[in-house]
């Protein structure tokens, strides 16, 4: 915490100091490489060799010593050892990886990058926490917002290109329309049968090829990679079941939620949006269906995503918890065989079971009110003659946290 140029002088200091024990040869090592003190470094190497007891701490620091003097092969050597001893260790892999780049095997070391998990726990503000994650795979969302970004425009040339057809028929004699206006019918055809099919197909590739696997997975991995570096007593404080259930779910929701916000919102804003800038560019007055459509929509939403927010933390908790009961039962078999009664264990399962059913018919209950009203607003749309999609269950199937 001080200086660069005190911590160097402390740093020779400490170097010369006689008598150094193995643990503060490893601490004064571990300083060494933060400063990049190669020198010192090198120094701390030759008199761990000769103490007694250093053996982990001194195998790295003289991998590291090795990897700075550009002997990859004895580095890697020292690291596969250790990486045999304990698989998961960041420091020993984070290393290997600098030995393979310059190795020059960059396949090997950039397999060895992706399988390594941040060293800090991820953050606990929500716009945080899917940012911490999100940012991992930012290429792909960018991928996604722009192809969803296309499909919504293509879409919104749809009603655009039936007034313009059903103006040329109507200006144009029959015998002569094909002739004069095949340039324009032409154009027409390229953007509904190929451009905007290879939109829907690109955004279907970043969705279910690239993202679905991807993100939900790598969630799912270094949430595990954090959950199972907690205490003892942590696991000794909650169900097993309900650990794990929150640790698989976790990366699914994240990634729905985030490729519905893409896909969804986005295309609800430039289709709505196009549609009001394309009626108000003949009349305004045509707009108000549409501004009053937007209004209605997010009056919904200010009403029930709170409602739907709290449903499902609620119906999360509730599924946890039974899978936890569920899952400890049999992990604890040999216990439950021998001091348990059947009829106590039923009972400890039914409760939950019972919590499930009462959580799974009131989130119908919301679900059917919800559908209800989305019946509703197209039905209103179409009694005031305006295009807008209310989006169906497929684009907003991310929206509620899946539990």
């Amino acid at each position: 915490e001080t200086a660069p140029a005190e911590a160097d002088s402390l740093l020779d200091q400490l170097a010369h100091a006689p008598r150094l024990s193995a643990g503060e040869l490893g601490r004064l090592g571990q300083l060494a490489v933060r400063l990049e003190r190669w020198d010192v470094l090198r120094r701390v190497v030759a008199d761990l060799a000769e103490v007694d007891g250093a053996s982990g701490e001194f195998d790295l620091l003289r991998a590291i010593a090795a990897i700075h003097e550009r002997k990859n092969v004895e580095a890697l050597a020292i690291l596969e050892y250790l990486r045999e001893q304990n698989p998961a260790d960041y420091d020993v892999n984070l290393w290997r990886a600098v030995a393979l780049l310059n190795a020059r095997s960059f396949e090997a070391a950039r397999q060895t990058l992706e399988a390594l998990p941040p060293d800090a726990p991820p953050p606990t503000g929500l716009i945080a926490f899917y940012w911490h994650y999100a940012r991992q795979a930012r290429l792909l969302v960018a991928g996604l917002f722009v192809a969803g970004f296309a499909v919504a425009l293509l879409d919104t040339t749809i009603p655009v290109f039936i007034g313009r057809v059903v103006g040329l028929i109507a200006n144009q004699p029959p015998s002569s329309l094909l002739g004069q206006a095949w340039p324009e019918l032409l154009g027409m055809a390229l953007v509904l049968l190929i451009a905007r099919p290879a939109a829907i197909l690109l955004q279907n590739l970043f969705t279910h090829q690239a993202i679905a696997a991807g993100l939900s997975n790598l969630v799912r991995w270094q949430s595990h990679w954090h959950v199972v570096r907690q205490s003892w007593s942590f696991f000794q404080n909650d169900f097993a079941g309900r650990v794990a259930n929150r640790v698989m779910q976790t990366g699914p929701a994240l990634r729905e939620s985030v490729v519905a916000g893409t896909n969804a919102v986005l295309y609800i804003l430039v289709y709505g949006g196009s549609a009001i800038l394309l009626m108000s560019s003949n009349d305004v007055r045509l707009a108000l269906p549409a501004m009053l459509w937007f209004a209605a929509y997010g009056l919904l939403l200010w009403r029930f995503v709170p409602r739907l927010r709290r449903g499902s933390r609620e119906m999360s908790e509730v599924r946890s918890a039974l899978t936890g009961r569920v899952v400890d039962s049999y992990t604890n078999i040999l216990t439950v065989k021998l001091f348990a009664r059947p009829q106590d264990e039923d009972q400890f399962v039914r409760s939950s079971v019972d919590g499930a059913r009462k959580a799974e018919r009131e989130r119908a209950i919301r679900r059917a009110a919800r559908d209800r009203g989305r019946r509703q607003l197209p039905q209103l749309a179409e009694t005031l003659d305006i295009g807008l999609p209310v989006p169906h269950d497929s684009r907003f199937a991310g929206r509620e946290r899946r539990e």
